[in-house]
């Protein structure tokens, strides 16, 4: 995005927060990215898959960019 963007130790804080560490903030508590993160490591990690998850680019004053890949071969099946 184009909007005010995260300084290093904000950017810190929200990958911490993405490996299970606290909130990073009382107005956007960064859950919703929480369990897209989440998701995507249930989903897509394990069985030989190297799934790192959310990827975050953040300059202040410039935006930034949040992106993650998503494996051709797809990921866990929960039906038997």
């Amino acid at each position: 995005d184009n909007g005010p963007g995260m300084d290093p130790d904000t950017l810190e804080a929200l990958y911490g927060a993405l490996e299970g560490g606290p909130a990073i903030s009382t107005k956007g508590t960064g859950i919703g990215l929480v369990n897209v993160q989440r998701r995507l490591k249930l989903y897509y990690a394990g069985e030989g898959m190297n799934m790192e998850g959310m990827r975050i680019d953040s300059k202040l004053s410039e935006g930034t960019t949040i992106s993650f890949e998503i494996p051709n071969n797809g990921g866990y099946s929960y039906e038997s």
